[in-house]
């Protein structure tokens, strides 16, 4: 049970602390003994990373790499797309092989890696305190060819943070939501500020799976024609949506990248505009990322030139500009790896938004460091892409890790706004709006939250008794912003 009246206390002083803290810690690295390697954390707490050992074994992440914390940037667990690890480090009840039995024992093999073929997100279930739902998909792989073939099933795993004195418990595992040719999902929240859209393209077609997630369970799939197909051989891409949720953006295995327009409300999706290599060289992207304020996506990709008789290669990040019709025309390099060696070469690979706002670049291979767009809101070269200049106390195995945008609100005013209040950070947000009607209406009459969302759902476990501390908080609030002279 949360302790509203603490937590508006500590956000009238400490504004950033009120603010979601679901990605504040980020798992990676390898654990090899034998060459003092080990896993980390780097933890985004303090306002700055810091880099901790992880004290396990056999805990390795390749490519992949998912975790949660709580709203206060506790980590509660995380997984390598193999297995479930709880914040001790040790494999969750229930937490093992998440994934087919064949892939599992073919990453397994290999120095016990984690999967890079799981494309896998984790949110707290809309409305039930301490549950969390992992969802993820699988690749089927063919190791002779050395080719992932498409995505399929999509996996949900269900967590219980209350089981084990806090340490969790993985109470449904492998249930699969859709099966199929599939591509790398989205996910993304519904225009209430609640509710997850979960976003699965088909392979090779224009049709999409959406599935709402709510209080009242997994709803769908509902099934939306895009008008755009792109033919993918393999699934190797990555998919994301834009911070504000307006653009899902799909970028594919040595082709290019397809922009989609996403209605938050509906979950209708619609095509948008496509991007295309500029030359004749053979080509493949790592990894797309969008800038905080919407309007630039960055996109790394890996490229070979011919040397001679030989061929060689390179990795560069590109920078689009979002807000104009013809985005393929605004394309311009905002930087190009300058193959700095740390273990090896820094190539710049994965991306990821941090919690301070700039981009965060993994490195291909084994590199122990992280580069980083430190400005990703200005127009290139003014983002400025500082190459190498987070160093990590480890190797780690080009993997930077996944999150959907958890502080993400409601479209207020829209047709889907019909939630009156949903969480603490929405009832502070009042403070800074200048429409007070919601809070009017609260003031001259408290006995109305008997029937609202915030009295029914997120301070209780499964929707229970409503607790009378929870409304005294709230008149707390409102004796607060009256004596600010807020409401007349």
């Amino acid at each position: 049970m949360k302790n509203i009246w603490l937590i508006l206390i500590i956000k009238f002083i400490f504004p950033i602390q009120g603010q979601s803290q679901f990605d504040n810690n980020w798992i990676i690295g390898i654990d090899r003994s034998s060459s003092n390697e080990f896993p980390m954390i780097v933890d985004f707490n303090s306002g700055f990373p810091i880099t901790k050992k992880i004290d396990g074994k056999d805990i390795n992440f390749f490519l992949f790499s998912n975790s949660i914390s709580n709203e206060f940037g506790q980590l509660l667990f995380y997984t390598n797309g193999l297995k479930i690890f709880n914040r001790d480090n040790e494999i969750m009840e229930n937490g093992d092989t998440i994934i087919s039995q064949e892939n599992y024992d073919y990453w397994n093999a290999i120095a016990n890696l984690g999967s890079p073929g799981i494309s896998g997100y984790i949110i707290p279930a809309p409305g039930l305190d301490q549950i969390y739902y992992l969802f993820y998909s699988d690749f089927h792989y063919e190791p002779d060819l050395y080719r992932y073939y498409f995505r399929s099933p999509l996996y949900l795993c269900v967590i219980d943070m209350e089981e084990n004195q806090g340490l969790g418990k993985v109470v449904l595992k492998k249930q699969i939501i859709l099966d199929g040719a599939l591509s790398h999902f989205g996910l993304v929240k519904h225009a209430n500020g609640r509710d997850w859209w979960v976003v699965v393209p088909e392979l090779n077609s224009d049709v999409f799976y959406n599935y709402l997630i709510t209080p009242q369970g997994i709803l769908g799939p509902q099934i939306f024609y895009s008008g755009f197909t792109q033919n993918e051989f393999y699934a190797t891409g990555r998919n994301k949506f834009s911070p504000n949720g307006e653009l899902f953006i799909r970028n594919y295995h040595q082709w290019g990248t397809t922009i989609y327009n996403f209605d938050r409300c509906s979950g209708k999706i619609t095509y948008k505009n496509s991007l295309f290599y500029k030359d004749g060289n053979e080509h493949f992207d790592f990894d797309i990322e969008c800038s905080p304020n919407n309007r630039y996506l960055y996109i790394s990709e890996f490229y070979t030139l011919s040397l001679g008789s030989s061929k060689g290669g390179n990795t560069r990040i590109w920078q689009y500009d979002l807000n104009v019709e013809d985005i393929e025309r605004t394309g311009v390099i905002a930087a190009q790896s300058d193959l700095h060696f740390a273990i090896l070469p820094n190539l710049l690979t994965r991306m990821q938004l941090s919690p301070l706002n700039n981009i965060f670049v993994s490195s291909k291979d084994e590199a122990n460091v992280f580069s980083y767009i430190e400005r990703p809101d200005l127009p290139a070269p003014y983002c400025n892409v500082s190459q190498h200049n987070f160093q990590l106390p480890s190797s780690n195995l080009a993997t930077a890790p996944r999150f959907p945008n958890y502080k993400l609100k409601k479209i207020f005013g829209s047709p889907c706004d019909t939630i009156q209040f949903q969480n603490i950070e929405e009832i502070a947000d009042l403070d800074k709006t200048t429409n007070f009607d919601s809070i009017k209406l609260i003031k001259l009459n408290m006995d109305l939250l008997k029937n609202s969302y915030l009295y029914k759902c997120n301070f209780t476990r499964l929707s229970g008794t409503p607790m009378a501390k929870d409304i005294e908080s709230l008149k707390f609030y409102i004796k607060y912003i009256e004596q600010n002279n807020r409401i007349k």
